[in-house]
């Protein structure tokens, strides 16, 4: 299949490129998947029919480095696959920056054509190219797997060679077969995540800063508090268990007789279902062994979850989490390594997290909320937001389930408010929404039908969406992104709807915010409704940036809190600007 290859003088790629009328894509063959410690081994480029693999220790990184410089000087467009990593990639290893204004990327512009989908490379390819376009991936994964060579910079170049060429084919290739393909509304979309791109590209290159110190010692804490309650347990069993093991069920069953609230579905192993350990039953038990139980799960997961993933970071003590604005099939943004979107809200973890001179926090006040309220044009509840654009309408809605004025409405009763809201939006039926307002099927029925009789048009609305995906397969975002939702639950359709809403605001917020306030943003972080920059200029530019946030043009009007600090994270007030 492989024949051996020679490789095309730079000289003449350079005059070739000189003459180049067409897009240019580009991919890269890399160490790893690490933002920090992996680098390119070489680089692929498709060009006027013609492609080239560029292996860096036969073209030398300062021939590349020159390649490269000059078609970021030129005004082709440069088409990539997942843009984000190989910009970073290419930054890391021959220092240039790619210029995101003429970027393109395949990856985006396949979800936006079908987010229920596989958006890989090869798979992309044997859809729309050849059904076998995947063959050389796997003769050359074949015999790396053969002579148990790990690393792809360490395969032959002329089995290497031919495999990144393809890719770089495929990539153009693919440009030109899927954007024709967009609906109209989505290619009008594109050139927003086009921009988001850039933006999270800087986000991810200006990282977050760690106190590597303080976690080091947080961490030897709770490895104490760990090493103590294994103690504990063993001298009040008798015997060493296992603690994150099943061990625990023989204990609290066997030895102190615990009733059993609950076992897992029914299997061939165990017909009526294995006894249930999960936190909910421990919580319920409300016994001195299983608090215990929770209390070593609840510091192992700060520990060896969170805490575990704060050590990887540059020279400079900061981390670099990489980001998906793509990542949800709602279009919701992702990260991993670690995963920011889902960091303990405890000061005793965001502590660590600090600044070079202040961090802010842009928050939007109950997004979803307003973004249904904006969908459904429920009366009363957009007559109350206008009335008090800072209205708890959560507090609203649990005063009306109890009975009592919302200045009267407890924390704790809120949360059940937000609980109805939430789950009567997202389309939970009464069984799951009973359990967790903690009633039975038939008040939650009776609470469901009760908030639907307050709130017709919300209702007409839930209803309008799920005919909408019946008869089309696809619903519209509020601010008009075709999202595709033919395996998407009817009661969860809605859901679709706000979620998709919501971060079509945020994302276009960033890209304002990006043009007004460009570098001296510093986005640092963005984590569901909320925007962090660092070493911002609150008392400067607090102001703008609160109203660049809140500039829709809505029914509902939209509100941000701000808060900030000069310190870390933990530490952040809310703030008037």
């Amino acid at each position: 299949m492989f024949q051996n290859i020679i490789s095309t003088p730079i000289e003449d790629i350079l005059q070739e490129l000189s003459f180049c009328n067409s897009d240019i894509s580009i991919d890269t063959e890399t160490t790893g998947l690490n933002l920090i410690k992996d680098r390119a081994f070489g680089t692929s480029i498709t060009f006027n029919n013609e492609s080239y693999f560029l292996r860096n220790e036969i073209y030398g990184i300062g021939n590349i480095k020159e390649l490269l410089q000059r078609i970021c000087d030129s005004k082709n467009s440069l088409i990539f696959h997942n843009a984000k990593y190989d910009c970073h990639m290419i930054k890391n290893t021959y220092g240039i920056s790619i210029p995101f204004g003429r970027v393109h990327d395949t990856y985006t512009i396949s979800f936006l054509l079908d987010n229920e989908s596989s958006h890989g490379l090869k798979e992309l390819a044997c859809k729309y190219i050849s059904p076998d376009a995947d063959k050389y991936e796997k003769f050359l994964k074949g015999y790396l797997d053969e002579h148990r060579i790990k690393n792809y910079a360490l395969a032959p170049v002329h089995l290497m060679d031919i495999y990144a060429r393809k890719d770089a084919e495929y990539t153009k290739k693919l440009k030109d077969i899927l954007y024709p393909k967009l609906p109209a509304e989505n290619k009008k979309w594109y050139e927003i995540e086009r921009k988001i791109l850039g933006i999270i590209y800087n986000m991810e290159e200006h990282g977050i800063l760690i106190d590597i110190p303080y976690f080091e010692s947080l961490a030897k804490k709770m490895e104490d508090n760990l090493f103590k309650i294994e103690k504990e347990v063993r001298e009040e069993v008798g015997y060493p268990i296992d603690i994150r093991s099943r061990d625990i069920e023989k204990i609290l069953y066997d030895k102190f007789k615990l009733p059993v609230i609950k076992r897992t579905d029914p299997s061939k192993t165990y017909p009526e279902g294995q006894i249930s350990t999960d936190d909910d039953v421990l919580k319920k038990l409300n016994h001195p062994f299983a608090n215990k139980i929770l209390q070593y799960r609840k510091l192992y997961k700060l520990r060896f979850t969170y805490i575990e993933n704060f050590w990887n970071v540059d020279k400079n003590s900061r981390l670099h989490p990489t980001w998906n604005p793509l990542g949800a099939r709602t279009g919701r943004f992702t990260s991993e390594g670690p995963n920011f979107q889902n960091i303990p809200g405890l000061e005793i973890i965001r502590r660590g997290i600090i600044c070079d001179k202040s961090l802010t926090e842009g928050d939007y006040s109950q997004l979803e909320f307003r973004i249904a309220a904006e969908d459904s044009q429920e009366p009363s509840i957009i007559s109350e937001y206008k009335n008090n654009p800072n209205a708890d309408y959560h507090k609203t809605i649990a005063s009306r389930m109890l009975g009592v004025s919302s200045e009267e409405v407890t924390i704790e009763q809120r949360r059940l408010g937000k609980t109805l809201n939430f789950g009567v939006l997202f389309g939970e039926g009464p069984d799951l929404l009973g359990e967790q307002l903690g009633c039975s099927k038939e008040e939650a029925t009776e609470h469901i039908d009760n908030y639907f009789s307050s709130f017709p048009e919300i209702k007409n609305t839930i209803e309008r969406f799920k005919k909408e995906k019946e008869n089309n397969g696809y619903i519209h975002t509020l601010f008009g992104r075709r999202i595709n939702v033919k395996n998407v639950p009817p009661h969860a359709v809605f859901n679709y709807r706000i979620q998709g809403g919501s971060v079509d605001l945020l994302k276009i917020a960033l890209v304002k915010l990006d043009k007004y306030f460009g570098p001296n943003l510093g986005l640092m972080n963005t984590i569901h409704d909320s925007a962090y920059p660092e070493n911002f200029d609150i008392k400067k530019d607090g102001k703008d940036f609160k109203r660049i946030m809140e500039d829709f043009n809505l029914s509902v009007p939209i509100r941000v809190n701000i808060k900030h600090s000069e310190r870390d994270w933990g530490s952040m007030k809310e703030v008037q600007v």
